[in-house]
């Protein structure tokens, strides 16, 4: 087996791990699995040449090392593996995929703005900072700031539905106001 291939194994091991941690929301481990993947894929991504005949495969390792990055927030990493995978000859499509990538990249970096999300509160953690987490119904995970006894917020809200509004910055919304849908 190539090494290409072995790196990008032990990625997509890695990345499912990722997404089982999160549904269990388990989301800082869920993080740094992640960051774990993205590192592998990175890596694999970077022993294949610059040239035609090394596509579509070259510039797909590159978005899945992109999309794992900005996954653990690593955005300027994501953004030098999106400016990396388009270097070569992506594919139209692969091409598209990576630009729309850097589009929700940059949303996030931009001003915090207003928002409000439903999920599930499946997340707490309190050592440094109050933050909840809350997994939406499409399975994205939001990470929460908030200024409330979270004692007090996991008795009444932890695995139930909840709507949260606040800004967000692009890691952490800062919660204005958390209630049971």
């Amino acid at each position: 087996m190539s090494k290409v291939r072995q790196l990008h194994d032990e990625a997509m091991k890695l990345a499912q791990l990722a997404l089982i941690a999160r549904q269990k929301g388990q989301l800082k481990e869920a993080e740094n699995i992640a960051r774990q993947a993205y590192q592998y894929e990175q890596q694999a991504a970077q022993l294949i040449p610059i040239d035609e005949q090394s596509e579509p495969t070259r510039s797909i390792l590159y978005r899945s090392a992109a999309s794992l990055a900005y996954q653990c927030h690593e955005h300027a990493q994501a953004y030098k593996l999106i400016k990396e995978g388009l270097a070569g000859y992506p594919p139209p499509q692969i091409k598209q995929e990576l630009q729309t990538l850097a589009t929700e990249i940059s949303a996030h970096q931009q001003a915090p703005r207003s928002l409000t999300i439903e999920g599930v509160m499946d997340y707490a953690e309190s050592r440094q900072h109050n933050v909840i987490g809350v997994t939406t119904e499409d399975n994205q995970a939001y990470y929460i700031l908030v200024q409330d006894d979270i004692t007090d917020l996991v008795r009444r809200y932890f695995y139930k539905q909840i709507m949260v509004s606040g800004h967000y910055d692009g890691q952490y919304i800062h919660s204005t106001a958390v209630q049971v849908v």
